[in-house]
């Protein structure tokens, strides 16, 4: 299990096998921070992480994530407490999003609200599958 945080931008900049948050709008079309998980993690502020010079860091992610991409094969539920509490916006394998609007704002309820992730096996439709 990997969780990285770097400074990159672009939705092609999430690796395949990741969940990648970006820190500013449009996947940090202007740059910006991402975190690279491949792991659940319950403390999106506090969780160690490693850096882009190798180091280990505090992931000081809560509550700063503008869009995300589940580039897993995993479903993704982003919850807006740490410890997997609230209610969580939930991307299956393959979806991605953008929570600002076309003048890079705060689009509704979804940006900067993100405090732990968790990634479930995906049952991949028909019956017991989807969303659970």
């Amino acid at each position: 299990m990997t969780a990285r945080k770097l400074q990159k931008s672009g939705f092609d900049a999430a690796p395949v096998g990741f969940v990648t948050l970006y820190s500013e709008p449009y996947f940090n079309r202007n740059g910006g921070w991402v975190l690279e998980t491949n792991e659940d993690i319950s403390h999106l502020n506090d969780h160690s992480v490693q850096s882009q010079d190798g180091s280990l860091v505090s992931a000081g992610f809560n509550d700063i994530t503008s869009s995300v991409r589940n580039r897993t094969d995993r479903v993704l539920r982003l919850y807006p407490n740490f410890n997997f509490k609230g209610v969580p916006l939930t991307l299956l394998p393959g979806e991605s999003a953008d929570f600002t609007d076309e003048d890079g704002k705060e689009s509704g309820w979804y940006d900067n609200r993100y405090s732990s992730l968790r990634l479930e096996t995906y049952g991949g439709g028909g019956e017991g599958g989807g969303r659970g």
